[in-house]
């Protein structure tokens, strides 16, 4: 007999987040690298050009953390980094050439993962559901919410 599962919405989306999360880093472990590797060549692939500093923040990570990181993907020639022109203390990270094939099986995996995560919902449905996620996103990213939680 299975264990009733908790329906509030937050532990809904919590269950779905560390599902993805498990499958993202059992296909990230297949490429060689780690999840945060894999969430930062992510991030970059949708907006390239990022300084450290945006990407830590991006991908949840603390700076330290991310530059051993990008240390190690750039010895991988995934990405390259670059002084910023506007502030000689901070870099730049780029995708390489490299890289751009990765992310092209990154984008599949993921498209195989929503296409098994949507299965059996209708179009409609799924145009709901990311517009509600988005918004309570979007609620829990405001600035008020940041106030209002002391």
């Amino acid at each position: 007999m299975t264990e009733a599962r908790p329906s509030n919405t937050f532990y809904v989306v919590h269950d779905l987040a560390r599902f993805l999360r498990r499958y993202f880093a059992e296909v990230a472990r297949e490429h060689g690298l780690t999840l945060t590797q894999w969430r930062a060549l992510g991030a970059l692939a949708h907006d390239d050009g990022l300084s450290q500093s945006a990407l830590a923040a991006r991908i949840d990570s603390d700076p330290m953390t991310l530059s051993t990181m990008i240390e190690r993907l750039e010895a991988r020639g995934l990405v390259r980094r670059e002084a910023d022109p506007e502030d000689s203390r901070a870099k730049i990270v780029w995708l390489t050439e490299q890289a751009h094939g990765l992310v092209g099986d990154m984008r599949a995996l993921a498209e195989k993962a929503q296409a098994k995560a949507f299965a059996g919902i209708s179009s409609s449905e799924r145009e709901t559901a990311i517009r509600v996620l988005a918004r309570m996103r979007d609620n829990l990213e405001a600035p008020e919410f940041e106030r209002q939680k002391a």
